[in-house]
């Protein structure tokens, strides 16, 4: 979890299998994240993209990928339960 105010206007849409997470002004890093559900040849799996500019470009590329990992694993539990 991020420490301090780091607000996301976070969209979920379970029709599509979808969460996106954009950065508001005062967020330590800027951009956005988009996990995907998607089943390829019955395995189903968390396709994640990353996009954005920011003031902390070297700790995002480091702990974005943890981050967004584990949340693209809940993502693919939860909206990857109605196959």
């Amino acid at each position: 979890m991020l420490a301090g105010e780091n607000p996301i206007n976070q969209t979920v849409d379970p029709c599509e299998k979808t969460i996106i997470n954009q950065t508001l002004p005062g967020h330590m890093f800027g951009g956005s994240v988009t996990i995907s559900i998607q089943q390829i040849n019955g395995v189903v799996g968390a396709q994640i993209i990353g996009t954005g500019l920011g003031p902390n470009p070297v700790t995002n590329q480091i702990m974005g990928p943890i981050i967004f990992g584990i949340y693209g694993f809940g993502a693919r539990e939860s909206l990857g339960s109605g196959r």
